[in-house]
């Protein structure tokens, strides 16, 4: 079974992908901040990251950098209501698997994790 982790200050968006993505089979990990997203990472070592970007605390781009940093090379979909940053140069250079603004079709999303996992 793969697990993703899914990082989201919104309690509603991590519960809507936590549903979701558990009914199609995988473990499913959440944090609500930058902080808890990396113990996770270096704890779990998830398959997939679920990331959203503008967080209260440390922003999903420092996530995103830190994990880079460490080593940690699993692909990330950054999903966030914040259009236009895909071209960010930090974005950009974080070798990001996907770039997905909310709100979310749940199917797209699905679909994206299937394609990206090799499944």
């Amino acid at each position: 079974m793969k697990t993703i982790l899914v990082v989201d200050d919104e309690v509603y968006t991590r519960l809507l992908f936590s549903d979701a993505l558990s009914t199609r089979g995988y473990t499913v990990i959440t944090a609500a901040t930058g902080e808890e997203a990396l113990r996770a990472i270096r704890q779990f070592n998830p398959h997939l990251v679920l990331l959203d970007i503008k967080m209260s605390g440390t922003h999903g781009i420092e996530v995103l950098k830190r994990m880079r940093k460490e080593h940690f090379t699993m692909p990330v979909i950054i999903i966030t209501a914040y259009g236009g940053m895909e071209k960010d140069y930090d974005v950009v250079t974080s070798d990001i698997a996907a770039y997905i603004t909310k709100p979310v079709d749940l199917e797209v999303v699905y679909q994206k994790i299937k394609e990206i996992l090799g499944e």
